[in-house]
């Protein structure tokens, strides 16, 4: 499934791991190819609220640049295609060398 990850704020940011997706971003939005994959959306029994992980590639160091204020409770939606597959906002940011964590909560 084609999935991209967009961010409010200014500029508005959209990451994306296939070039397939590229036809269906918002062209006056920031687009970032950095988007490597996203966890599976999980909330338990007890009334948790939904959450999901999306990792981005940040061996170039752009992640630790964009993410240096981190963008913590601004609204982010995971979209294919088809619509929007989870909306939230960013609860955590995780830096490392090569991988950047995001974890949103609906």
């Amino acid at each position: 499934m084609i999935v991209w990850l967009r961010i409010a704020g200014a500029p508005v940011r959209q990451f994306y791991g296939s070039p397939d997706a590229l036809p269906h971003l918002d062209g006056s939005a920031a687009r970032h190819a950095l988007l490597l994959g996203v966890g599976e959306i999980s909330s338990s029994l007890s009334d948790e609220l939904p959450k999901v992980t999306v990792t981005l590639d940040n061996r170039s160091g752009q992640c630790t640049r964009l993410f240096a204020v981190p963008p913590l409770g601004a609204p982010a939606e995971l979209l294919s295609p088809d619509g929007t597959e989870f909306a939230g906002a960013i609860q955590s940011v995780r830096l490392t060398e090569t991988e950047c964590q995001l974890g949103l909560e609906a």
